[in-house]
């Protein structure tokens, strides 16, 4: 595959064909061959995570392609292994757009740790952040509604702070679960609670789920909904 690589003409396939036996045999010194300075980065970048080891990173000569290797090979090792003492050992750095903060690295990866192992005790140790009077958006509850909603876990919804984001949390649960006992057991009002029933009840085009809104608007939205989608399917 070497004698390959060297007769392809074309410097993209030749590239290509370098990086796939550089992965194939875990080997950085066929990275070495490729003239590109990004499809050689790539290369370093691939053995790197594959092989969970960040000193690979540091042969990266492209732009800051080397810290984000870094940081993705850290984030892996944290998945990998033990995720809260990998994550806390990251230097919280916010990267900032449009005066907004996005979820900095270090959050972020608490954030996966906690998903991929369905672990949301881990989202505790994220430290809530607060700046000055720019936007900004709790970590710990993105933390625990991404569990929630992604493994369909109401435990998970019940330690989210913000009032809002909880009910969202209980809200998808319940509705992509068909689950009317998540309605009944946690939404805190009967406007949640009408909501919550309206939409499992038109998911499941099911008019006697419509029953138990107690909001006159909304129960006759929800028989009025159902009746027009059914009509639809039926001249479709």
């Amino acid at each position: 595959r070497y004698f390959l690589a060297q007769k392809r003409r074309h410097p993209f396939f030749r590239n290509y064909c370098y990086r796939e036996m550089a992965f194939d045999k875990q080997d950085i010194s066929v990275c070495e061959n490729i003239q590109d300075q990004f499809d050689k980065g790539e290369c370093y970048n691939d053995i790197a995570i594959k092989k969970l080891d960040a000193s690979i990173c540091n042969k990266i000569d492209y732009g800051d392609n080397n810290k984000v290797c870094e940081r993705v090979v850290s984030l892996y090792l944290a998945i990998e292994k033990d995720g809260i003492l990998i994550c806390d050992k990251i230097e919280p750095k916010f990267h900032t757009k449009d005066k907004t903060f996005g979820l900095s690295d270090k959050y972020e990866c608490f954030s996966n740790v906690a998903y991929y192992k369905h672990n949301a005790s881990i989202c505790k140790d994220i430290e809530i952040q607060r700046f000055e009077n720019l936007a900004f958006k709790e970590f710990k509850d993105i933390c625990y509604k991404t569990i929630g909603i992604n493994y369909k876990d109401p435990s998970a919804c019940e330690n989210i702070e913000n009032k809002n984001d909880q009910y969202t949390c209980y809200m998808d649960i319940a509705t992509f679960e068909d689950d009317i006992s998540i309605c009944d057991k946690f939404m805190e009002s009967i406007d949640q609670l009408s909501a919550c029933y309206r939409a499992i009840a038109i998911r499941k085009q099911n008019t006697s789920t419509c029953d138990k809104i107690q909001i006159l608007s909304l129960k006759d939205g929800c028989y009025n909904q159902i009746e027009a989608e059914i009509k639809a399917r039926t001249y479709v």
